[in-house]
């Protein structure tokens, strides 16, 4: 005997029902996201501010001192903006 096209044929599928939850499937949990990183980033923007801003302060000693105290002076600022973009990219 054929199934006619208006009958259906097969065995029905198990649900199994997750005995934590009472629901048939995972349950995802969509949480807020931590505003850690957003504070740290802010806390690492404003040092390395504060280390641009005290070598520009004391640029004047640095040039009377010369050679070695500038290249350290210029490596310094590079490294205070450095933090600034890090802390930038980490908070955004």
């Amino acid at each position: 005997m054929q199934p006619s096209d208006s009958q259906l044929t097969g065995v029905p599928q198990t649900v199994i029902i997750d005995p934590n939850t009472g629901l048939p499937q995972n349950v995802v949990i969509i949480q807020q996201p931590s505003s850690g990183p957003k504070i740290i980033g802010i806390l690492i923007i404003i040092f390395g501010a504060i280390t641009v801003l005290s070598e520009v302060i004391s640029l004047g000693n640095t040039i009377s001192f010369g050679g070695l105290f500038l290249v350290l002076s210029a490596v310094n600022v590079i490294v205070g903006v450095g933090y600034i973009a890090g802390g930038y990219m980490i908070q955004a």
